[in-house]
Order: C-alpha cells, then structure tokens, then sequence
C-alpha cells in the first residue's frame, strides 16, 4: 500500500484498538463492517492488519476528501 494511502495517527490508533478485540476474541481473521464515521475505522483496521482483515464493509461513510475540516481533524495527527 503507498504511503499515501495509510490512516492518519489517530485513525491508526483506532484500527489498533479494532485489532486489540479482535485477537482477545481469539479470532485471526475477520469481517469488518463499518458504517459512517465507522467506516474510516474499519479501513484503518484493513489497512494496518490486511492479513487480520478478511473483508470490509463500508455503509455512508464520505469521501475524506469532501468532508468537513471539523470531521476530517479526527483522524489528523
């Protein structure tokens, strides 16, 4: 994955703590489904722990480039 493309630090620190239950579950794959600001969550998770990731779903979540400044700074470092 480009660089680029990775979450931001708090987005990260999301998909960290998406990952933390999911390994307490004992489970090495999973399915994640996000909706709305859910969403960028559940990306965060794939892309920092693809191989944990079996699948996501995304429901209305918008595109970060379109969003407002106030929504967007909660995944700004």
């Amino acid at each position: 994955m480009s660089a680029g493309l990775l979450p931001a630090p708090r987005a990260v620190a999301a998909g960290e703590a998406i990952a933390a239950i999911v390994e307490e579950t004992g489970f090495e794959r999973v399915h994640v489904v996000g909706h709305s600001l859910g969403g960028y969550l559940a990306l965060a998770h794939a892309a920092t722990r693809p191989g944990a990731t079996a699948g996501i779903v995304v429901l209305n979540t918008p595109d970060a480039n379109a969003t407002t400044t106030g929504a967007r700074s909660a995944f700004q470092a």
